[in-house]
């Protein structure tokens, strides 16, 4: 079996991609200060029986010229599918279903 990773970054970079949906603002003509958790809840399917699912929020255009990754991104945060019911049984993804997912953002910290 062969694991393909795709990398957030690559994806915020990339003009187009086949295994990324995204959806911007328009430009923002002062500062946005989010306080608190975010929450995100998102209706998926897959044609696999187990996938991943990361969520970035990032501030755009992306800086090529950063030495950091973390520079542009706000938060982020992680989803199972297949264990969206329980966090000790898996259950195959079934092709065609969708699944609601609700999950929380990972805050970080700026740099200070």
């Amino acid at each position: 079996m062969t694991t393909i990773l795709f990398h957030g970054e690559d994806h915020a970079k990339a003009k187009t991609s086949k295994n990324r949906l995204l959806y911007t603002t328009p430009i923002l003509t002062k500062d946005l200060h989010l306080l608190g958790e975010s929450e995100i809840t998102i209706s998926v399917t897959s044609n696999k029986p187990a996938v991943n699912l990361s969520v970035w929020l990032v501030s755009l255009p992306w800086e090529n010229d950063s030495k950091l990754i973390t520079d542009n991104i706000i938060t982020r945060g992680w989803a199972d599918p297949q264990n969206n019911e329980s966090l000790s049984k898996s259950t195959p993804i079934r092709s065609g279903t969708f699944h609601t997912l609700t999950f929380k953002l990972q805050p970080r910290r700026p740099n200070y």
